[in-house]
Protein backbone atom coordinates (compact mmCIF):
# COMPACT_ATOMS: atom_id res chain seq x y z
CA UNK A 1 0.00 0.00 0.00
CA UNK A 2 1.63 3.24 -1.16
CA UNK A 3 -0.85 5.68 0.27
CA UNK A 4 -0.36 7.11 3.72
CA UNK A 5 -2.84 6.39 6.49
CA UNK A 6 -5.53 8.58 8.00
CA UNK A 7 -3.15 11.19 9.47
CA UNK A 8 -3.63 13.49 6.49
CA UNK A 9 -5.50 16.29 8.20
CA UNK A 10 -3.24 19.12 9.30
CA UNK A 11 -3.37 20.36 12.85
CA UNK A 12 -1.12 23.37 12.39
CA UNK A 13 -3.06 25.82 14.52
CA UNK A 14 -0.50 27.90 16.47
CA UNK A 15 2.82 26.70 15.10
CA UNK A 16 5.17 28.94 13.15
CA UNK A 17 6.51 27.92 9.79
CA UNK A 18 10.28 27.58 9.68
CA UNK A 19 12.30 30.31 7.98
CA UNK A 20 15.79 30.04 6.48
CA UNK A 21 17.34 32.21 9.22
CA UNK A 22 16.30 29.62 11.83
CA UNK A 23 18.35 26.83 10.20
CA UNK A 24 22.08 26.25 10.75
CA UNK A 25 22.39 22.85 9.05
CA UNK A 26 19.98 21.59 6.43
CA UNK A 27 19.92 18.09 4.93
CA UNK A 28 17.81 17.62 1.81
CA UNK A 29 15.55 14.58 1.80
CA UNK A 30 16.30 11.83 -0.67
CA UNK A 31 13.69 11.30 -3.37
CA UNK A 32 13.16 7.53 -3.08
CA UNK A 33 13.84 5.69 -6.36
CA UNK A 34 10.58 3.74 -6.12
CA UNK A 35 8.66 6.99 -5.58
CA UNK A 36 10.30 8.49 -8.68
CA UNK A 37 9.47 5.44 -10.78
CA UNK A 38 5.85 5.49 -9.66
CA UNK A 39 5.56 9.24 -10.27
CA UNK A 40 4.82 10.06 -6.64
CA UNK A 41 4.77 13.78 -5.85
CA UNK A 42 3.43 15.78 -2.95
CA UNK A 43 4.06 18.07 -0.04
CA UNK A 44 4.47 16.85 3.51
CA UNK A 45 4.15 19.21 6.45
CA UNK A 46 6.32 18.20 9.39
CA UNK A 47 5.99 19.29 12.99
CA UNK A 48 9.51 19.60 14.37
CA UNK A 49 10.27 19.77 18.10
CA UNK A 50 13.52 21.65 18.83
CA UNK A 51 15.45 21.84 22.12
CA UNK A 52 17.24 24.94 23.49
CA UNK A 53 20.49 23.92 21.73
CA UNK A 54 18.78 23.89 18.33
CA UNK A 55 18.78 20.10 18.05
CA UNK A 56 15.80 18.24 16.67
CA UNK A 57 14.13 16.21 19.40
CA UNK A 58 11.19 14.80 17.46
CA UNK A 59 9.61 14.99 14.00
CA UNK A 60 5.95 14.18 13.36
CA UNK A 61 3.94 14.23 10.16
CA UNK A 62 1.42 17.05 10.58
CA UNK A 63 -0.03 16.70 7.07
CA UNK A 64 0.87 13.79 4.83
CA UNK A 65 1.97 14.02 1.21
CA UNK A 66 -0.33 11.08 0.61
CA UNK A 67 2.61 8.69 0.33
CA UNK A 68 4.29 7.01 3.32
CA UNK A 69 7.55 6.73 1.37
CA UNK A 70 7.81 10.49 0.82
CA UNK A 71 6.67 11.32 4.36
CA UNK A 72 9.30 9.05 5.89
CA UNK A 73 12.10 10.33 3.64
CA UNK A 74 11.29 13.90 4.66
CA UNK A 75 11.05 12.96 8.35
CA UNK A 76 14.44 11.20 8.34
CA UNK A 77 16.19 14.16 6.68
CA UNK A 78 14.71 16.79 8.99
CA UNK A 79 15.81 14.75 12.04
CA UNK A 80 19.40 15.63 11.01
CA UNK A 81 18.81 19.39 10.79
CA UNK A 82 20.29 21.84 13.28
CA UNK A 83 18.53 25.06 14.21
CA UNK A 84 19.87 28.21 15.83
CA UNK A 85 19.94 27.90 19.64
CA UNK A 86 17.09 29.26 21.76
CA UNK A 87 14.32 28.65 19.23
CA UNK A 88 13.07 25.86 21.52
CA UNK A 89 9.58 24.63 20.79
CA UNK A 90 7.81 23.42 17.68
CA UNK A 91 7.96 24.68 14.12
CA UNK A 92 6.38 23.52 10.89
CA UNK A 93 8.61 22.47 8.01
CA UNK A 94 7.03 21.98 4.57
CA UNK A 95 8.86 19.57 2.25
CA UNK A 96 7.89 19.37 -1.42
CA UNK A 97 8.62 16.36 -3.61
CA UNK A 98 8.28 17.34 -7.27
CA UNK A 99 9.56 15.38 -10.26
CA UNK A 100 11.41 17.42 -12.87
Amino acid sequence: KDRAGPNTQGKAQNLRVVSEDMILKKISPLYPVIARRKGMEGEVLLEVDINKDGEVVNVLVNKSSGYKLLDESARLAIKKWLFVPNIEGKVLVPVVFKLK
